[in-house]
This record gives C-alpha cells, structure tokens and sequence, in this order.
C-alpha cells in the first residue's frame, strides 16, 4: 500500500521538476539578446568582453539544458552515449 503511494508521489515529483524545466527555455534567447546588445552598446572595455564571454558560456550552457529537456520528455530521441 505504501510502496505504491510512494510511487505515485515520486512520479509527480518527477513530472513537476520536468514542467519546471520548461519554464527555462527561453533563457538561451535572453542571453543571446544580451550579447547582441553588449556586442552594439557595450563600452569598450576589457570588462565588457568578460561580460560577453559570461554570457556566450550561459547562452550554451541553456542550449544544451534545453536539449537534455526535450530528450527527457521525449520530444526527441538523443543517445547520450554518443557524446
């Protein structure tokens, strides 16, 4: 009787983390609008390339967030032994 509530409440946890997730596909297309703009109105700076590079990093990091995502829920199949 346990062990099958226990489950169910792991499931939905599950489901919750992943609707969670969702929420955050949409920051790989703030950092690129932040580089743009750093790129077009930054000061000419030694600072403002640090900025950059931070925001280029986190521009990949959300890319490849979004991928493990979209595999988990299975929108497509990704074979993460290949990588």
């Amino acid at each position: 009787m346990f062990d099958s509530l226990f489950r169910k409440i792991s499931n939905n946890l599950e489901s919750v983390r992943q609707a969670r997730k969702l929420f955050r596909i949409f920051k790989s297309i703030d950092e690129y609008q932040a580089i743009i703009h750093l790129i077009f109105y930054g000061e000419e700076e030694i600072s403002t390339l640090f900025k950059i590079l931070s925001k280029l990093l986190y521009f990949f990091y959300w890319i490849f967030d979004n991928l493990s995502v979209a595999a988990k829920i299975k929108l497509f199949k990704l074979n993460w032994k290949k990588f």
